[in-house]
């Protein structure tokens, strides 16, 4: 029997902690580091974890999400999950005045997910979320009316829907093609952003065929339904090639990369948000030392938290797969086990015996 199975200890702490509100509980003999106002706790890597539904709802209800997003957490038979909720409208079909409620992809939450990586997984399903949004509401049309609003030929070309295997078959008729002749003004005048339209502020040439844009964002007059947070933006983004597939990917990152920073700044945990850019990185970089290079005042800690430590990493390997997939990760893990001397790490169940 591996001796981490069993608990090796016979000295316990008298006074046994109380697990808190998120399911976290302080190892015995666990280091206590000072915060400010001279209280006394016990860093997060110091805590054992029970997740439950019941302390992952209580987690999120401690969140502060971007508006019309919503956290949920569930359960289906042992595993706990939260999902996004996103209220909006149609992007296709008649009811585009009808608000609509869709759902994200489910997060998995591990049984020992520390509430920091709670937290962080809201922030990046909201994130991952929004970009979903935003890929179906960056609209392109292939021809342009006389009209305000082009109609003709509409598309969202970067969309997570297309058929895959399909563009697979199709791939030399969509590969991008060298186009030196393209006129920026034209192909913003395709573009519409959840009902917002683009213009070019400015430009600038830089050495080797490189150009900097500078765009402007701002609704068309009816009022965005998810991207508020766009309507007056100046997005600046850098093209290396010229053509103008790689203006509209660029352009779209810019895009990307103002929505992300959006949900950094507007989701919060009790009111703290964790990567705003508000923050300073080298004062981050003294709390981390602070609350994390401690030394354990008893001895006994270290058996303690070597035991929890084996239990949260061992449980994280999964079992080698079978057919195709299988033989690709044994390939990969006998070459890398050949050419470092040895693997280290818990290795997938059924690999090499493990």
């Amino acid at each position: 029997m591996n001796v981490h199975a069993i608990f090796p200890f016979d000295v316990k702490p008298q006074h046994e902690p109380d697990e808190n509100e998120f399911g976290e509980t302080p190892l015995p003999y666990a280091p206590v580091v000072e915060v400010e106002g001279g209280a006394g706790v016990v860093p997060q890597q110091y805590l054992e974890v029970r997740r439950s539904l019941s302390n992952v709802e209580a987690i999120l209800s401690k969140i502060t999400t971007p508006e019309g997003f919503l956290l949920f957490a569930a359960k289906e038979n042992d595993l706990l999950y939260l999902v996004t909720g996103i209220i909006g409208h149609e992007n296709y079909g008649k009811k585009k005045e009808t608000a609509k409620l869709v759902y994200g992809r489910r997060w998995l939450i591990e049984p020992s997910a520390p509430t920091s990586e709670v937290v962080q997984t809201a922030i990046l399903a909201i994130k991952k979320a929004r970009e979903h949004e935003l890929r179906e509401r960056f609209v392109y049309y292939s021809e342009v009316t006389l009209t305000e609003v082009p109609k003709v030929g509409r598309a969202t070309p970067f969309n997570c829907h297309l058929d895959l295997p399909l563009m697979v078959a199709e791939c030399e008729g969509i590969i991008a093609s060298p186009d030196d002749d393209w006129n920026i003004d034209d192909v913003l005048s395709r573009v519409r952003i959840d009902n917002m339209i683009a213009t070019l502020e400015a430009t600038a040439a830089i050495t080797g065929g490189r150009a900097l844009y500078d765009i402007n964002i701002k609704s068309d007059g009816i009022k965005s339904t998810s991207f508020n947070d766009l309507d007056g933006a100046r997005l600046t983004f850098l093209c290396q090639k010229g053509t103008r597939a790689e203006f509209l990917h660029e352009f779209f990152c810019a895009l990307l990369k103002h929505s992300d920073e959006s949900v950094d700044e507007s989701t919060r945990f009790e009111g703290f948000a964790r990567f705003s850019r508000s923050l300073c990185p080298e004062k981050i970089g003294n709390f981390s030392r602070r609350t994390r290079n401690i030394t354990p005042d008893n001895d006994l800690f270290d058996d303690y938290f070597e035991d929890m430590s084996y239990r949260v990493d061992a449980a994280k390997a999964p079992p080698l797969n079978s057919g195709a997939l299988g033989v690709k990760q044994r390939f990969t893990l006998d070459a890398a086990r050949l050419s470092t001397a040895g693997l280290a790490g818990y290795l997938p169940k059924g690999y090499r015996g493990e």
